[in-house]
């Protein structure tokens, strides 16, 4: 196995000032903030891969690779979001949960962030407008767990900080663009997009990772964009976090590495997609930043039906979740997403792409996103009421017989109601 691909770092080595470096950071980036970042003090993350873990994909390699998950359940939970006028959500892009509250962002369509209790009860919605304690639009939370405190990054280029009922703690302005962040104790990880990532202009390196300190000074670097990344191809869910472990992926990269506390990369799990994923040579094509460019590229992956890794971990107290993708329709940029579970104590695997949940009676009744978050021993997904045919299940001899308390939840939901939540725990595997 060709490993070249996993060590990824170059040398960081920063440009000099010159005449022309204003030009080079965009206007709302302030010369004393990003000269605070400490640039030319930043090391390069170190990479190894002594416990390196290869995951052989070939059995989930095919179209059409159902599975129902209600088999590998143990317990399930259905938490309907309580709907009001100001809680009324349109998608969920991501979902934080603790102890006693639901933080959930919907940054494809209304542009909001959420708080909910445990039960669903809804708490409070994030403002929005100029003004300090508000945001504009979220490109991503986190949650502060020291202070246990929401932090919500948005136009114009800051992050807010609420406490768990939604009320405004402070704000900061930021120095650098990025996709998605973490934040923990002594640190913040930031995943920054390859093509909009000013800090490149003033460096000889395009890096997509950076650990600071919680000043913003750049610790450690690392993870150079490639190919489609300089083309403005992002990927999604590249950094989590379980108890003290912190995963990092990179678009098109299939291998998955772990942080420590010092700023050292190991490669943790590679993903074998046995001859059909991306060959090395068009990963590393160099594109223009350009739709066209970009449509071409994925136009390739389908007619060779080329599977790829995008990004994407998750992790419990008992099992782990990958997810990985082919490209089905390239004029749209469409992905068939396929998940992948697997049993931390056996190693053993389940998954596919078409997801299912049953009822005793063999009968489907959800049809779930991927999970998108992980608490203690469960995963999360959702489900929206209007993705619900009750019509023809009504007139289904099976769902008709289900003991009326097996169907109450799902025929008190109204199809205008808020996202259910489901949270599920699985039997080892």
């Amino acid at each position: 196995m060709k490993r070249a691909h996993l060590f990824i770092i170059l040398l960081f080595f920063l440009a000099s000032c010159s005449q022309n470096r204003k030009e080079r950071i965009p206007p709302w980036f302030p010369l004393d903030m990003i000269d605070s970042m400490r640039l030319g003090e930043a090391k390069i993350m170190r990479v190894g891969a002594d416990s390196l873990q290869t995951i052989d994909l070939s059995p989930f390699l095919h179209k059409k690779a159902e599975y129902i998950l209600s088999d590998m359940i143990d317990t399930m939970i259905y938490i309907p979001l309580e709907t009001k006028k100001e809680s009324l959500m349109a998608h969920i892009d991501k979902i934080i949960a603790t102890e006693d509250r639901f933080f959930i962002m919907d940054s494809s369509n209304q542009w909001d962030v959420f708080i909910f209790d445990a039960k669903g009860k809804f708490i409070a919605k994030i403002k929005e407008g100029g003004g300090p304690e508000e945001i504009g639009r979220p490109f991503d939370i986190a949650f502060d767990e020291q202070n246990q405190w929401l932090a919500v990054y948005s136009n114009p280029r800051k992050i807010t900080f609420f406490d768990k009922n939604g009320n405004f703690m402070k704000y900061m302005g930021m120095p650098l663009n990025f996709m998605e962040f973490i934040i923990l104790p002594e640190n913040y990880l930031f995943f920054a997009n390859g093509q909009s990532n000013h800090l490149a202009a003033l460096s000889n390196h395009d890096f997509q990772i950076y650990l600071t300190d919680k000043n913003f000074r750049i610790v450690s670097a690392g993870f150079p964009a490639f190919g489609p990344h300089k083309a403005g191809y992002t990927g999604n869910n590249l950094i989590s976090k379980y108890k003290d472990r912190i995963y990092v992926t990179q678009p098109l990269n299939d291998t998955v590495f772990t942080l420590d506390n010092n700023g050292i990369l190991t490669a943790r799990y590679f993903l074998d997609f046995k001859g059909k994923g991306i060959p090395e040579k068009l990963k590393y094509k160099k594109l223009k930043h350009s739709k066209q460019e970009v449509l071409s590229y994925f136009q390739i992956l389908r007619e060779n039906d080329f599977y790829y890794y995008d990004g994407g971990i998750l992790e419990n107290s008992t099992h782990q979740v990958f997810t990985f993708n082919t490209v089905y329709e390239c004029d749209e940029n469409q992905s068939r997403l396929y998940v992948l579970y697997r049993d931390k104590s056996s190693g053993k695997m389940a998954g596919g792409d078409h997801l299912y949940i049953k009822n005793e009676r063999d009968f489907v009744i959800l049809n779930p996103v991927a999970p998108l978050a992980a608490y203690e021993d469960k995963f999360i997904s959702w489900t929206d009421p209007v993705w619900i045919d009750r019509k023809e299940w009504y007139k289904d001899s099976k769902y008709q017989a289900l003991p009326k308390k097996s169907r109450a939840w799902l025929e008190n939901l109204d199809e205008d109601a808020n996202p259910v939540l489901i949270m599920y725990k699985l039997n080892p595997l």
